[in-house]
C-alpha cells in the first residue's frame, strides 16, 4: 500500500503534466530573471551581432532601479556609424518586435537621437523612456529586450522649423545648428536657429513669437499676452529639443508654461519698436511708421530720416513722386492752412527728397535749396497726409 506522501507526489506530478498540455507546445513558462546584469545584442546590417554587457556601461537610477542608456549600448557596440544616422527597432526574448505591431507604425523605426532618452534595465532588460508624449506600449513598455536592431536612417526626415520675417520664410534644419545639452537632452539654441536664417537685422532689434504645428501661438495665451513678443535678448535663453521640436527655456528666463511650445513649427520675428513714430495717412488708410527703422542721415550735424523713405515704409503701394503731401504737427498745425504756406502746400512729391525729420525732436526740416518759408518747418510732426 502506497504511503500518503507518495500519493501526494503522484498527484502533483500529474497536475504539472496537465498544465504543460494546456499551455501548448509553442509556449513556455517564463522563468524569473536571475539577479545578474544582462547583455544586449546590437545588430547592424551584415556585421556580426555585437554583445554589449550592461555591467560595462554607466548606470542611471530611475525610481530606485538601475538602467543603462540605450544610446550608450549602441555606442558601446562601435558600429562605425553616427547614432543620428541610424534608425532602430527592438526585439524581445520571446521574439516580439516593436515593428511587428500596428501600434508602433508611426514610431518604429525610431530615429537614433531618441535613444538618448531611452533606458534598459540592467537585470530585467525592460525599456523606459523620457520621451513626451509617452511612447506606445509596443516600445514604451517593452520587456526583456535582447536585441537592438540598427539600420541606415537615410530616410528619416530631418526636423526643421520656419523662421518668418517680413514676407520672407526660411526653413531651417535643426541639426544645422550647434547641438548642446539641455538638462540631459540634445537641443539647439533658439538664437542660433534665428541666426541661420537670412534675416539681415541684428537680433537685438527684433522681437519674437512662436507658433506650434497645431497652430497654437504663445502670445495668444492669457498668461503670455503681457509677456510677448519676447526680445532678442530673451531668446538667448531658449532651446529647441531635437527629439520632438519642443521649445524650452532656462529656469532663469522665468517664463510661464505658455512659453513652452510643444512641436514648434514657426519662429515669427518682427521689428522691435524703436521710435519715434509718425502716422502716414492716405484717404481712409493710416499706417504708423517707426522712424527708428529708417536709414539715418546726418543733416547739419543732426540725425534725421528722409520723409520719402518714411512714406515708402508705410507700404501703401504708392509712388511718392506722383503724390502731394501735407504735414500735421502734434499741436494740430498744418502748413496748408497757413496764409504764407498754402501756396506751397500740399507740396509735390517730386520735392519731397529735400525734406527730413529730426529723430530727436520729430521736427520737419528742409534743404536750403527748397526755398520754403518758416511755416514749412513744422515742429514735432505727428502725421504725414498723402493725397493724389
Amino acid at each position: 500500500m502506497r504511503s500518503l506522501t507518495s500519493v501526494r507526489a503522484l498527484i502533483t506530478a500529474l497536475a504539472m503534466m496537465a498544465v504543460a498540455q494546456l499551455l501548448g507546445c509553442d509556449q513556455t513558462v517564463s522563468e524569473p530573471p536571475d539577479s545578474g546584469v544582462k547583455t544586449v545584442e546590437v545588430v547592424y546590417g551584415e556585421q556580426a551581432p555585437v554583445v554589449v554587457d550592461l555591467a560595462d556601461l554607466a548606470l542611471f537610477e530611475r525610481d530606485g532601479e538601475e538602467y543603462a542608456r540605450l544610446s550608450d549600448v549602441v555606442e558601446a557596440a562601435d558600429l562605425g556609424v553616427a547614432l543620428e544616422s541610424l534608425e532602430f527597432d527592438f526585439e524581445a526574448s520571446d521574439g516580439f518586435r516593436s515593428s511587428s505591431t500596428s501600434t508602433c507604425v508611426d514610431t518604429i523605426p525610431m530615429a537614433g537621437e531618441l535613444l538618448r532618452q531611452g533606458y534598459v534595465h540592467r537585470v530585467t532588460r525592460n525599456l523606459d523612456w523620457d520621451v513626451e508624449p509617452e511612447l506606445p506600449g509596443c516600445v514604451g513598455r517593452m520587456r526583456d529586450v535582447t536585441q537592438i536592431l540598427a539600420s541606415d536612417g537615410d530616410d528619416v526626415p530631418r526636423l526643421s522649423v520656419e523662421v518668418l520675417f517680413d514676407d520672407d520664410v526660411w526653413p531651417i534644419f535643426l541639426d544645422d545648428a550647434e547641438v548642446v545639452d539641455f538638462e540631459g537632452s540634445e537641443a539647439v539654441g533658439l538664437a542660433d536657429v534665428v541666426e541661420l536664417s537670412g534675416i539681415d537685422v541684428a537680433v537685438e532689434r527684433l522681437v519674437f513669437d512662436f507658433i506650434a504645428a497645431d497652430g497654437f501661438r504663445a502670445s495668444s495665451s492669457s498668461n503670455c499676452v503681457d509677456l510677448f513678443p519676447l526680445t532678442g535678448d530673451q531668446i538667448a535663453q531658449g532651446y529647441i529639443l531635437l527629439s520632438n521640436r519642443n521649445l524650452v527655456w532656462d529656469e532663469a528666463a522665468d517664463l510661464p508654461g505658455c512659453a513652452f511650445v510643444d512641436d514648434l513649427a514657426q519662429i515669427e520675428a518682427t521689428r522691435a519698436a524703436v521710435g519715434p513714430f509718425v502716422d502716414v495717412t492716405y484717404g481712409e488708410e493710416s499706417v504708423t511708421v517707426d522712424l527708428g527703422w529708417a536709414q539715418v542721415e546726418n543733416v547739419g550735424g543732426v540725425d534725421t530720416v528722409a520723409v520719402a523713405e518714411v512714406v515708402e515704409m508705410a507700404d501703401l503701394g504708392l509712388i511718392v513722386a506722383d503724390l502731394e503731401l501735407d504735414f500735421v504737427g502734434s499741436d494740430g498745425f498744418r502748413p496748408s492752412t497757413n496764409a504764407t504756406c498754402n501756396v506751397f502746400f500740399p507740396i509735390a512729391g517730386s520735392e519731397i527728397d529735400l525734406a527730413h525729420i529730426e529723430l530727436e525732436t520729430r521736427n520737419l526740416i528742409w534743404d536750403a535749396e527748397a526755398g520754403l518759408p518758416g511755416c514749412a518747418y513744422v515742429d514735432d510732426i505727428a502725421q504725414i497726409v498723402v493725397s493724389d
